[in-house]
């Protein structure tokens, strides 16, 4: 099923590859990321794409938003990314999500539910398409995010981003986990 803003974005094995080099992976972790890049892939191309922002680097920290939780993740990725995409402080990027349905469980406790927040979902993962994708870099440029939201997503956004560093000042995750244990 797919999100409301679908980005409709495609991944790229080469980028896979680099990241499972880069990372040093060991074959356990290798055979993961395999088996998990059809999911991936879906959430790349099918998932909702939302705002996300360089909040901090070294170490890389990107704010993802979520509309089903009305809220952000924090999550943490190699600093080798920083000068590979040339990427600089307060720089919005999108992120492609994934949510899991809450049925018998709770919401996990990473997660500040919003004012406007869904109470269907338990968990959500986020991927930054232009880690992982063939996409050309300009896609994900302010240029064209601006195209996609409105100046009240971003000042929401922004706001959300404030909350719950406020609230949750020291909690990330891994952004690279979630390529290997989707």
């Amino acid at each position: 099923m797919a999100g409301y803003n679908p980005g409709g974005f495609k991944i790229s094995k080469k980028k896979v590859k680099e990241i499972i080099i880069e990372l040093k992976l060991d074959k356990d972790d290798i055979k993961s990321v395999k088996r998990n890049l059809k999911n991936v892939q879906s959430t790349l191309k099918n998932g909702d794409m939302q705002l996300a922002k360089v909040i901090l680097l070294d170490p890389l920290y990107i704010a993802c938003f979520s509309d089903e939780f009305d809220s952000v993740l924090i999550y943490k990725y190699p600093s080798f990314l920083i000068s590979k995409y040339q990427l600089r402080l307060n720089q919005y990027l999108v992120c492609s999500n994934s949510y899991w349905p809450k049925e018998y469980f709770s919401v996990e406790d990473d997660i500040i539910l919003g004012e406007n927040a869904s109470k269907s979902w338990r968990d959500v993962i986020c991927y930054v398409p232009l880690f992982l994708c063939n996409e050309k870099q300009e896609v994900f440029s302010i240029n064209c995010i601006s195209k996609i939201f409105t100046e009240s997503e971003f000042e929401h956004f922004e706001e959300s981003i404030k909350k719950y560093m406020d609230k949750k000042p020291n909690t990330y995750r891994d952004g690279f986990k979630t390529l290997i244990k989707y």
